[in-house]
């Protein structure tokens, strides 16, 4: 029985910065079962290329940089232009005019500079994709493995057909978010050379898969597998949704290789003081699970909900610090367990208290309170993602988010006064919006302008999502896959749709372009993200006995200067929390109905307040600096 060693590689476009999670799980999992297996951060490479390339350029915009590599990568999700970079034979072959007509499109939404940066990859990937193969020769691997996500998986078929066509017996297996489903299955029937395609979570299945090829076992006990029969014809086992039932059960990744990899390359010093180790504590969505968000199609068919105990969890992030000497973590989970607050936050917070600067990136939902924020910023949370997408309740209705637009700003003020960054977007051209939900943002939006802002960006019609899944029930009509597919991929058009993650779409409904191209004018005027990081933008107060100072120097808006006495304080300070009036005089015990809503009337006039369905929230957040001067 012959053994094999396996080789684990990651293709551009991952982020540089990060070491690939899905390399240092597999990794750990192989050599587990005792397998032979090495791994190789191939992106590092290409960003190492590159930079050598048009390290002489007078120009310094001819400079290929970290942040032009990132640019690219974040940017193919909406223009295909990562996946055009390796588009080119014999993957795909095109007229110097379609490349040229290709890039005029996709320029309208990433701008010269990008096009500029991607043309100067394109030129250089070939020799790439040299040196790639290279390695994997050298490396003597039996069998090659390659990770590929959305915007990799031109660059990794380029280097499957090469290696298979230079030493035809290495083995070719292909797994990743790009392989999920059905897409897995396109792609193996598409590509000959691609000889397994593993769908679904594969920390199981892909040693099974090595001890199938060494003849212990039979292909089609694997779960998710796509394979080849006798007259090589592609055969799948299941529907591709393979999941790790229990995530203790997920070895630790190793992430060594890529550690020494970037210390040989030429832009390190360039991302060493950022680079972050990614961690999962939870697989799937919990949310999700319960009330699918319409527009999401993240965790494809494994949306069961599934976490590490809080002692393995804490214990990995300990090991990986120590082991790296590194403080920041990336946490991979699409929404946060809420049951960390209570087993692993407190001890982030110790190991914070003890010395141990941990920083976090997290995902989570919105609807968090304030307890909860304050200790996600003691446990070293600092930066968050919430999936906030609009600040109109009912179009937070239609998605179904299960949250509302005060709850969102109530989020934003909270993070803010606990000093964490948050990610978001408003998501336009939602099937169901109407023109007065864009007159209610756009009534909110100056309020707004003290608090972290938003990215604008149009709806994206993702693969398994609701809207996909179920089109006609929610008013959506599938154009096709989203037109860069057919330029990158050149296959028949049934082999592109089920290629394809995101789609061209109409919406039922939908809000004129206008009213969209207005609130992405008023975002970039009152709310850019330059100026909030100037802190040019602010609405704060400062607690006395009895009294409250606010200073507001919201852009777009008349600056004041108050001091709040008596009641009037009392009633703002309890609106930190979104309250009725009713549930205010509650709370105070001491002032009539009448009262408190001519108090809540009268912050809603001045825009210090905002309401909502007889709901109100204070925007002002609590600051704890020296206080300054204001009127009586």
């Amino acid at each position: 029985m012959k053994r094999h060693s396996v080789l684990l590689v990651s293709q551009p476009w991952a982020f540089v910065h990060v070491p690939s999670i899905q390399l240092g799980v597999l990794l750990s999992s192989l050599r587990r079962a005792g397998i032979d297996a090495t791994a190789a951060s191939l992106y590092l490479d290409f960003m190492h290329l590159l930079k050598a390339k048009s390290r002489d350029s007078a120009d310094a915009s001819g400079r290929f940089t970290v942040d032009s590599y990132t640019s690219i990568s974040n940017l193919s999700f909406l223009t295909g232009i990562a996946e055009w970079a390796f588009a080119f034979p014999p993957i795909a072959v095109h007229t110097e005019e379609e490349d040229e007509a290709f890039l005029r499109c996709a320029e309208r939404r990433c701008g010269p500079r990008v096009i500029a940066t991607a043309r100067m990859a394109r030129a250089h990937a070939e020799e790439f994709l040299c040196g790639a193969v290279q390695n994997v020769i050298d490396s003597g691997c039996t069998i090659l493995g390659i990770s590929s996500c959305y915007s990799q998986t031109a660059a990794s078929l380029q280097l499957a057909m090469r290696v298979k066509q230079i030493k035809p017996e290495v083995v070719i297996v292909m797994g990743g978010a790009s392989c999920e489903a059905d897409m897995g299955a396109a792609l193996h029937e598409s590509y000959t050379y691609l000889d397994y395609v593993l769908r679904g979570e594969a920390e199981d299945t892909l040693p099974q898969l090595v001890r199938a090829i060494e003849g212990q076992s039979g292909f089609e006990e694997i779960a998710g597998l796509c394979y080849r029969a006798a007259d090589g014809s592609t055969k799948c086992v299941g529907d591709g949704a393979t999941m790790t039932s229990k995530m203790d059960d997920v070895p630790i990744p190793e992430y060594d290789e890529y550690f020494e990899h970037l210390k040989r390359t030429n832009f390190a010093a360039d991302v060493n003081s950022y680079v972050m180790i990614p961690v999962e504590s939870s697989r799937g969505c919990w949310w999700g699970a319960k009330n699918h968000c319409k527009f999401c199609g993240i965790n494809g068919g494994s949306m069961a909900y599934r976490s590490k105990s809080p002692e393995r969890f804490v214990s990995e992030v300990e090991g990986l610090c120590v082991k790296h000497r590194n403080l920041l973590f990336q946490a991979t989970d699409s929404i946060l367990d809420l049951r960390y607050f209570e087993s692993v936050f407190p001890r982030f917070r110790d190991m914070r208290e003890r010395g141990i600067d941990l920083y976090f990136f997290y995902e989570t939902k919105a609807n968090l309170r304030k307890q909860q924020v304050a200790l996600l910023r003691e446990a070293g949370v600092q930066v968050m993602q919430p999936g906030l997408e609009s600040l109109s309740t009912n179009v937070l209705r239609l998605m179904n988010k299960g949250v509302t637009a005060l709850q969102n700003i109530r989020l934003l003020k909270w993070a803010m006064e606990y000093e964490i960054d948050v990610e978001w977007n408003i998501i336009c051209g939602f099937p169901g919006e109407t023109a007065a939900d864009y007159a209610i943002m756009t009534e909110l939006i100056p309020m707004l302008t003290h608090l972290h802002p938003p990215d604008v960006i149009q709806m994206q019609l993702q693969r398994f999502s609701p809207y996909f899944e179920k089109a006609d029930e929610n008013g959506v009509r599938i154009l096709g896959p989203a037109s860069w597919y057919k330029f990158v991929f050149q296959k028949d058009d049934q082999t592109v749709w089920r290629l394809a993650y995101n789609f061209e779409h109409e919406c039922e409904s939908a809000v004129a372009t206008d009213e969209v191209r207005a609130l992405k004018e008023l975002v970039k005027r009152n709310w850019d993200k330059r100026t909030y990081r100037k802190g040019q933008s602010t609405l704060a107060y400062w607690r006395g006995p009895g009294f409250l100072t606010l200073r507001d120097r919201r852009l777009g808006l008349p600056a004041q200067d108050l001091r709040i006495a008596g009641l009037a304080a009392s009633v703002y300070t309890l609106c930190d929390e979104i309250l009725t009036p009713s549930m205010v005089v509650d709370s105070l015990g001491k002032a009539t109905i009448v009262e408190v809503q001519q108090i809540l009337s009268f912050f809603v006039k001045k825009k210090l307040m905002v309401e909502e369905n007889g709901q109100y929230l204070a925007l002002a957040t609590a600051y704890r600096a020296a206080p300054v001067a204001a009127s009586a």
